[in-house]
């Protein structure tokens, strides 16, 4: 195998190298998701919404109470009479009770699974309104990303112009030799390259400020570099049903209807089994002044008549609250819509100034070239050549910026709508 197949194979490897080491949008938005802090909270909310759960179902099982009591009263019940040879026993004023109660729910008007739904939709609304944070960490990863693809494409063009620039000074020195072209020519030149060159200085330290925010965002050093995304077409849609803000308005809205059913039930009875046994004195035998055991059971209708007194307001609070949903939603899809409008505006535009940018691109090209002639025949001198050199640069330079800009624009649509 001869050298220059070695050779070709061994820059084929290093191209595939670089192909293989470059981490695409969608792969620094996934990790930047994976890496961001607020991620972790989504254990947390499940964690805490199950303990919840296990807590309001536990109201069903039988619920135990101890109560003690030790009193003293003024008076007692005696009988108002007195009977010859038979001695009436008198209660003491001291009384004391210990009680140890069982009960088991049997009906509550629906309140603990009323609970049990407001539980699970307010860790789902938690979890909805934790998506629409992390949604937000797509655009910021858009900017930074899409604005390394810019400063690489200034820098693209800034080392293209410099090699032009090399080139016509090295001919401009050429040129002083045979008194075509003079001193200052060369110096115009060398000051020029040296401003270019000062540009690259700006372009790299940008570009490295906008790396190191990104490989903080995704939590890993960047590979050999990062692809420039593959065009995507505009949304067919102006829908955002699909954002999590939105659907994190409509969990809030299913909320509120748990909410209500919940007021509902508060205001029904309760229904209980009970079953109580007691140690003290007296026991349940009032005609008995000694300490004995007894013990109660039955079936208890318990009525809490004083939530019917915020009832009214608790569902005026409720439909309040519902109507203040509806405007968030109306303002969030009105400023999705303004922005939408603008992107597409943003889109046309772009696409025809890039229209122009080629035509743009070599009529300037064929001035320079004809200016490098003009100047080689003395018709022209260096400033001339410069600004030729210069307008052309900027026409390179504004059909990169379209370029990205246009993909910036697409991706941020898509970001919109969610697509």
């Amino acid at each position: 195998m001869n050298a220059r197949i070695l050779l070709t194979l061994f820059f084929m490897l290093l191209l595939c190298a670089d192909l293989f080491g470059q981490i695409t949008l969608d792969e620094c938005q996934q990790r930047a998701r994976e890496n961001y802090p607020l991620v972790k909270q989504f254990q947390l909310i499940s964690q805490s919404t199950n303990l919840s759960l296990e807590n309001a179902s536990r109201n069903y099982w039988p619920q135990t109470s101890l109560f003690s009591a030790i009193s003293y009263q003024s008076a007692v019940t005696s009988l108002p009479i007195e009977i010859p040879g038979l001695n009436v026993p008198t209660l003491s004023k001291d009384q004391y009770q210990v009680n140890l109660e069982a009960s088991q729910l049997i009906w509550d008007g629906g309140k603990v699974d009323a609970q049990k739904k407001q539980i699970r939709i307010s860790g789902e609304l938690e979890q909805k309104q934790l998506e629409a944070d992390l949604y937000q960490i797509k655009s910021r990863i858009n900017e930074l990303y899409f604005g390394i693809l810019l400063f690489e494409e200034q820098l693209a063009n800034n080392l293209l112009l410099q090699e032009e620039l090399n080139r016509n000074l090295r001919r401009v020195k050429e040129y002083l030799k045979f008194g075509i072209a003079t001193e200052r020519d060369v110096q115009e030149l060398s000051v020029m390259l040296l401003e270019i060159k000062q540009q690259e200085d700006k372009f790299i330290s940008s570009r490295n400020a906008y790396l190191d925010m990104l490989e903080k965002f995704i939590g890993i050093p960047l590979p050999q570099g990062i692809s420039m995304p593959n065009s995507i077409p505009p949304p067919q849609n102006n829908s955002f049903f699909r954002r999590p803000e939105f659907i994190s308005l409509n969990t809030s809205e299913l909320k509120l209807d748990v909410e209500r059913k919940l007021a509902d039930a508060k205001i029904l009875p309760v229904i209980n089994l009970f079953a109580r046994i007691g140690y003290g004195r007296p026991g349940l035998d009032l005609l008995k002044d000694d300490f004995s055991f007894y013990y109660v059971g039955g079936i208890r209708l318990t009525w809490n008549i004083s939530a019917l007194y915020t009832f009214q307001n608790d569902k005026k609070m409720i439909e309040t609250a519902r109507r203040n949903l509806i405007i968030a939603k109306s303002v969030f899809q009105f400023n999705e819509d303004l922005k939408l409008m603008r992107l597409k505006r943003e889109w046309l535009n772009q696409m025809e100034l890039l229209r122009k940018d080629d035509e743009i691109i070599e009529l300037r090209s064929s001035i320079c070239r004809s200016s490098e002639s003009k100047l080689k025949n003395g018709v022209i001198d260096v400033t001339d050549l410069l600004k030729d050199l210069t307008d052309e640069n900027m026409a390179r330079r504004n059909k990169s910026y379209h370029q990205i800009q246009l993909l910036y624009t697409l991706y941020q649509m898509k970001y919109v709508t969610n697509e």
